[in-house]
């Protein structure tokens, strides 16, 4: 008989005990929720897993989003760390993320996955246009071996975006340094909002009508830093 330990599924993202998901879930070749298994082992017997899973709070307004996820064993596969959600930054977090492939080669650690902004597959129901896919490497090395990287210490602006949901006029307050640049870019890559703001006051108000309901990214750069949030427009 064979046994094992059960090492990677939906993650909570919210934390409220729940995962919520869209009514419906885009499946691949009728593969799982949490699927497309990935290890790599080091000559220290350390072993790097990865996986994609559908992931709750990031969909495209039909079907949640799969982000890649990892996870990292010290000891030959008898304990196991914090799971990491590789697309949970600015690597595609509003992306279909799949197909995960790991790779470990003389003390580097290294992931492609497949990226584009639809759920599903064009060959395979629910179907979707065939569009751009683009293929992503990331180095682990910054999630693995921390200690060991140096990073530049610059502070990040905060930035709170109200109301979202938005319709009509979003109000978008934060620390602004001149010229500071205001951008909204669809689920395809197009720039459909791209604003210059010169002023001293905290608040910025823009006027979303005639844009239509979806979700878009709300990009600000500020001076040498850079906000990325979640923008939801409704009718």
């Amino acid at each position: 008989m064979v046994t094992g330990n059960l090492i990677g599924w939906m993650q909570d993202i919210d934390n409220n005990g729940v995962i919520s998901l869209l009514d419906d879930i885009v499946y691949y070749r009728s593969q799982g929720m949490s699927s497309m298994p990935g290890l790599a082992i080091d000559e220290n017997d350390h072993i790097y897993f990865v996986y994609s899973s559908v992931t709750e709070l990031y969909d495209n307004c039909l079907y949640n989003y799969r982000h890649v996820w990892f996870r990292r064993s010290p000891d030959n596969g008898q304990t196991w760390g914090d799971f990491i959600d590789i697309n949970g930054g600015l690597t595609g977090y509003m992306n279909e993320n799949v197909f995960p492939s790991l790779s470990y080669n003389n003390g580097y650690l290294g992931l492609i996955f497949q990226q584009d902004c639809d759920p599903g597959l064009a060959v395979q129901f629910p179907y979707h246009p065939y569009i751009e896919n683009q293929i992503k490497y990331v180095n682990l090395d910054d999630y693995v071996f921390p200690q060991t990287t140096m990073h530049e210490n610059k502070s990040v602006p905060e930035f709170s975006v109200s109301p979202n949901p938005a319709s009509g006029m979003v109000r978008i307050s934060g620390e602004y340094k001149n010229p500071c640049s205001i951008k909204i870019i669809d689920l395809a890559g197009k720039i459909i909002f791209n604003q210059s703001v010169y002023q001293k006051s905290k608040v910025v108000w823009l006027d979303l009508t005639g844009i239509p309901a979806g979700i878009y990214i709300l990009k600000i750069a500020s001076g040498e830093n850079r906000f990325t949030e979640k923008l939801v427009i409704k009718n």
